[in-house]
């Protein structure tokens, strides 16, 4: 699933925006989503340590953005970078979450 070396707070950012992502979008993947807002929504929930994520870090929103390509659990539309969609792969591997 998610490599080794990525930090605890990335694997749970990716684990809360796709959770949040396959809710938002019922599970269809022609839905598109504007990525900072669905990452602003994912920072509200909180961290395992009850504390929530700064969403103006850009260096972690921009690892977990990272994850989330690398893996495969979104596709950037190429006519608009900031709009996102959800993979069938990450509603295969979260939708049981």
């Amino acid at each position: 699933m998610q490599s080794e070396n990525v930090s605890e707070d990335i694997k749970h950012l990716t684990y809360i925006f796709v959770t949040i992502m396959i809710e938002k979008c019922r599970n269809d993947i022609k839905v598109p989503s504007r990525f900072v807002d669905i990452y602003a929504e994912a920072c509200k929930v909180p961290s395992y340590s009850n504390t929530k994520y700064d969403k103006s870090n850009l260096q972690l929103r921009q690892s977990v953005r990272d994850n989330l390509l690398r893996n495969g659990y979104i596709f950037v539309d190429p006519k608009d970078v900031d709009s996102i969609f959800l993979t069938q792969k990450a509603i295969q591997e979260y939708a049981d979450y």
